[in-house]
């Protein structure tokens, strides 16, 4: 009797383990579920993003250019110079935004978080060097500039990031989806 108390113990014991063996691979599963699942709406989303900057994924063909920049207004006389960012991805799409240097810095300090600083090329400083007047100064800026975001365009870990897409996404009150033809390029 007592051998048979034993058994019966030692099935109860292997009974409850099965029943938390279930329950914790019932959990691993659900878990890997959810991680899939997150998984596929990232993997959407990176698509979702080339299709919108017109990425090639396969050669990240993406051509960015600064060709000009602009001036405006901000309250009361009070000028700011912005650059204009020509974007040109696959099948001949292409875009501008504007930016102001205000914004580059808001870009680089984001992907710094995301990527660290001795992945990054360095953002060219707001001020650098003597200058005979302001035009040569935002000129040497805008050059710099262009380099920049060239730069990391030519990383494909920083292309296909949020980061990066946002800052090149075309604003909503820009209802121009192409730029004319006769524009530079490359």
């Amino acid at each position: 009797m007592e051998e048979l108390n034993k058994y019966k113990k030692d099935l109860e014991n292997i009974s409850t383990k099965y029943i938390l063996l279930e329950k914790e691979n019932k959990e691993l599963r659900e878990k890997n579920d959810e991680l899939n699942r997150k998984l596929t709406i990232q993997l959407n989303n990176n698509a979702v993003l080339e299709e919108k900057l017109g990425v090639q994924k396969r050669n990240n063909e993406i051509y960015i250019t600064v060709p000009r920049k602009t001036e405006g207004e901000e309250g009361l006389m009070r000028k700011y110079t912005a650059y204009v960012i020509e974007v040109e991805g696959s099948e001949n799409k292409r875009y501008q935004v504007t930016r102001r240097y205000k914004q580059f810095v808001l870009l680089h300090t984001q992907l710094v978080r995301v990527f660290g600083e001795h992945d990054l090329p360095s953002l060219p400083a707001k001020a650098n060097g003597l200058y005979f007047s302001k035009d040569d100064h935002t000129e040497k800026r805008r050059i710099n500039l262009q380099e920049y975001l060239q730069n990391l365009a030519k990383n494909s870990a920083i292309l296909n990031s949020p980061v990066f897409y946002h800052f090149l996404k075309r604003d909503e009150s820009q209802n121009v989806d192409h730029v004319p033809s006769s524009t530079p390029s490359h």
